[in-house]
């Protein structure tokens, strides 16, 4: 039985190595693909995708239902406020007892106001007529080339396998982000790839601050994989060197698709699980989990370029004491957005600045998520797919004529 439902045993790493992750491939043609770019040097160390995304080498269709099967309509759950962790050793809950939730959009594509109503909004452009499996609210506050991409990659449409990303050798076609429809579990890929944009984000700033983890770091620590190789898969192009680190954010993800992050606070010297999905008896065998997590990255800080960050507190994040629930994390068993929560935390660059705070919208983040990918400029598709988003919306909008 796999450690993720059990809870990883009380032994050191380096124990059963020989099971394979099932939601792995090996990448080294990707990096292969990086090793030969031009210029590579020039490229952040982060760059590089390390065993990131799952076992299917072609991109995912539209999935058929949704990967919990047990919950309650995604409806009925209810909206609560999100809340992050600050430098005062707390979670700020924001607009604490109330919530925001966009109303559904009425058939046959058509576009009415949200809650907040925003009359100039470019979703109004788009006719009624249009069909759309995800159709955008005013409450989403898209930008016009936003709205262009949602009109183009969410158009009710038979062809779901054009590749709308491109990162080097990974591809990700249309069905994949159809996983960000409301009904729907976010694909873990589409996680991974807004972990790796975070990441990116952070190689910027010097010195680095934060470290951002892909979920698959999480599968090899408790599959037990030998320290080595994690250090040689993960060290430079996840964790680069840096004297004044702060904080490192790792989702890890539980089947059926119950997602939670551990944010391990150098800073404060205290480790916080972020789950919305806790309950009794997933505490000990994720809390068990995490300080399995906790043994690695203490070999990992302890390393000599690393050292630095730890003047004031041991490397040994295991020493720091319980793990931490913040005040104002909802509180939702068996939600199946527990994903998009994790997105929207990952979105806002870590999910620890209280500039951040505010209410988590649903509908918002789907289809934030989507647009901001597509339009990144790291994806190499990105000028191809904004022409053929350009020409859709041209149609569009002669219908008005």
């Amino acid at each position: 039985m796999m450690h993720w439902e059990t809870g990883t045993p009380k032994l050191s790493l380096g124990g059963n190595t020989t099971r394979r992750c099932p939601d792995q491939r090996s990448t080294d043609k990707i990096m292969q693909a990086f090793n030969d770019l031009p210029g590579f040097q020039q490229l952040d160390c982060t760059s590089v995708v390390c065993e990131l995304f799952s076992d299917a080498a072609t991109p995912m269709p539209l999935p058929k239902i949704p990967k919990v099967e047990q919950a309650s309509p995604i409806s009925d759950h209810p909206k609560l406020p999100i809340s992050t962790v600050d430098d005062a050793n707390e979670i700020l809950p924001e607009l604490a007892g109330k919530s925001v939730a966009p109303p559904r959009q009425g058939g046959s594509g058509v576009r009415r106001p949200g809650l907040i109503s925003r009359l100039d909004s470019p979703i109004y452009l788009i006719p009624m007529s249009y069909e759309m499996v995800f159709d955008p609210t005013a409450d989403m506050d898209l930008t016009y080339d936003e709205c262009r991409i949602a009109a183009y990659l969410y158009g009710k449409t038979e062809d779901l396998n054009e590749v709308v990303f491109k990162f080097y050798e990974l591809e990700v076609a249309r069905g994949m982000f159809h996983s960000l429809i409301p009904k729907f579990v976010p694909h873990s890929d589409i996680v991974n790839i807004v972990v790796l944009f975070a990441s990116l984000r952070a190689s910027r700033e010097t010195p680095i601050r934060f470290w951002f983890l892909p979920s698959p770091f999480a599968v090899d620590v408790l599959q037990l994989r030998p320290i080595d190789m994690i250090v040689k898969k993960y060290l430079c192009r996840w964790m680069p060197a840096t004297t004044k680190l702060e904080k490192v954010i790792i989702p890890i993800c539980e089947p059926s698709h119950s997602w939670y992050i551990m944010v391990v606070h150098v800073k404060q010297g205290k480790v916080y699980a972020l789950d919305i999905t806790k309950t009794e008896e997933t505490m000990e065998r994720r809390e068990r989990n995490m300080r399995t997590i906790m043994i690695t990255l203490s070999q990992i800080f302890k390393q000599e370029q690393n050292l630095s960050s730890f003047t004031e507190i041991s490397p040994d994040p295991t020493t720091w004491g319980p793990i931490n629930y913040p005040k104002g994390v909802p509180n939702q068993p068996n939600s199946n957005d527990s994903a998009v929560w994790c997105l929207y935390w990952l979105l806002n660059d870590g999910l620890l600045d209280p500039r951040r705070l505010g209410v988590m919208m649903n509908g918002k983040v789907r289809m934030k998520t989507a647009t901001t990918i597509i339009l990144s400029d790291w994806n190499q598709k990105k000028q191809a797919v904004d022409q053929e988003a350009e020409k859709l919306w041209g149609t569009l909008m002669r219908a008005h004529d």
